[in-house]
């Protein structure tokens, strides 16, 4: 899971995200929770927003992103006759008696709700393949391109064979068949991330200068942020995955 050489100041930690953070109060200078969406329970969400904001310093930064599951293409040419659509709808339907996997569409109303003020949100598309005009995101296309069918089978194999108990037959067509969609430019497929920022200061919370700073790391790739020298002597959290579908 971990690579064979570590920076010395990295300590990894697994835990329970379901569970009341550990950490002490005002402990972190920057946390990142990405992809949790999957394994937080339902009825965590309003308490997991704050612990984070418990656990945050003053002056510090948080950034929440997460994938909504739910297929779109950017021409409304993708139907729910069409596998990615039914792909969707099946993976929702697998995580919605534990998870809330609608909850990516509603983070910032739960980060208000936790107590913080000027949440910027934003919704990013993530093509699957390279169809966009705009370079930035056809290269990120053309990356992506390459794992989309392994990144479906992945997060899906498990719910959709025991959960829905799908033949695995049917669950390699189907898979199959999205991928080749995803794969076709005319589709214009893509998933939307929701990227969430916010900036702790000793008076409260504001707006100032998040939006511009952390989208700018955002754009130059999260090693940037090293470099950038806004960070460099703080502690990190980063929160990823958490997969827990049958508990």
């Amino acid at each position: 899971m971990l690579p064979d050489e570590l920076p010395e100041n990295f300590e990894p930690q697994i835990d329970d995200l379901n569970r009341t953070f550990t950490f002490s109060p005002n402990h972190f200078d920057l946390i990142q929770s990405r992809s949790v969406v999957s394994g937080i329970n339902k009825a965590r969400w309003p308490s997991y927003a704050r612990d984070i904001l418990r656990i945050l310093k003053p002056g510090g930064w948080c950034q929440v992103v997460e994938w909504y599951q739910m297929c779109q293409s950017d021409n409304g040419s993708i139907t729910e006759e069409h596998a990615l659509r039914k792909w969707s709808i099946n993976y929702m339907r697998a995580l919605e008696e534990l998870k809330d996997p609608r909850a990516p569409m509603q983070l910032q109303t739960l980060l208000k709700e936790a107590g913080m003020t000027c949440v910027e949100s934003r919704m990013i598309p993530i093509p699957l393949c390279p169809w966009s005009s705009d370079p930035r995101e056809r290269l990120i296309g053309e990356r992506i391109r390459s794992i989309v069918k392994e990144t479906l089978q992945s997060h899906s194999l498990l719910a959709f064979t025991q959960k829905l108990e799908m033949p695995i037959r049917e669950f390699d067509e189907l898979i199959a068949q999205a991928a080749k969609e995803a794969a076709d430019p005319g589709f214009k497929a893509y998933f939307p991330f929701q990227d969430l920022d916010f900036l702790l200061t000793f008076g409260g919370w504001t707006r100032e200068p998040v939006g511009s700073r952390i989208a700018d790391l955002n754009s130059r790739g999260t090693a940037q942020v090293m470099e950038s020298g806004i960070m460099i002597r703080g502690t990190i959290l980063t929160f990823f995955y958490n997969f827990r579908l049958m508990r």
